[in-house]
């Protein structure tokens, strides 16, 4: 079924359950039981935790997600080669919000190559981007043809797990990627580089930001850090 229409008039009013619930209204006369699953979580969203009728909700939430979860994720699987994973990541996630996916962790070449259907798998904000090579100019290209892409002017959170940081890789896809509503950036790594922390560190858009965070930052790397003037979006210790 294609919803990608109710995914744009979600898109414009994203905190609002309106566009949801209309959706949730065609999915239900089509008879499936997503539209339920929207309706129940966008309830248990308004709902205190003390809410009697709020540990109900949440029982039936998980049983739609284990009876229907499979298969209301076909379409990003069927994006994505099988089996793309290392031992102990798994590669494909997907996370339902109020009702609809809005955080998925993909295979970062097949998103090059389907970005626009990614995005609309639901109001996705928060993406993750696995990038499954320890070739630095395989790494590096991918990273240049991710900046590329149109769809970071609705990304609120990204995430980018590399075995191979170079400067250059990093310094393309910031140069090309606009992304006027991201608040947090998650940069994932074995030993992230100084010299990658430094090109973070002069990008102009850094400023915008609420939090970043850098898994296996050396020491230098982690001291640069705490010496810069963004020292607080980094958090403390290091």
């Amino acid at each position: 079924m294609d919803v990608g229409p109710f995914v744009w008039a979600i898109l414009d009013r994203p905190e609002d359950d309106a566009p949801r619930l209309v959706l949730a209204d065609y999915l239900e006369e089509l008879g499936s039981a997503q539209g339920e699953f929207i309706r129940v979580q966008c309830e248990r969203a308004r709902l205190h935790p003390a809410d009697p009728r709020f540990a109900d909700l949440a029982r039936r939430e998980d049983e739609l997600l284990r009876t229907h979860r499979r298969s209301w994720l076909r379409p990003m699987h069927a994006l994505l080669e099988p089996e793309r994973a290392y031992p102990g990541l798994p590669l494909q996630h997907a996370e339902f919000r109020r009702g609809l996916v809005e955080d998925i962790r993909v295979d970062a070449a097949a998103f090059v190559r389907h970005a626009e259907e990614f995005m609309l798998l639901g109001p996705v904000r928060d993406v993750c981007l696995v990038v499954m090579t320890d070739d630095r100019r395989a790494a590096a290209k991918i990273l240049k043809s991710l900046g590329g892409l149109e769809c970071w002017a609705r990304v609120e959170v990204l995430g980018l797990r590399m075995w191979a940081w170079t400067e250059a890789a990093i310094g393309q896809f910031l140069a090309r990627a606009a992304m006027p509503r991201l608040a947090r950036l998650h940069l994932y790594g074995h030993q992230i580089a100084p010299e990658v922390l430094r090109r973070l560190l002069r990008w102009p858009g850094l400023s915008q930001l609420q939090r970043v965070e850098v898994n296996s930052a050396s020491n230098e790397g982690a001291a640069l850090l705490n010496a810069s003037k963004y020292r607080t979006l980094f958090g403390y210790p290091f």
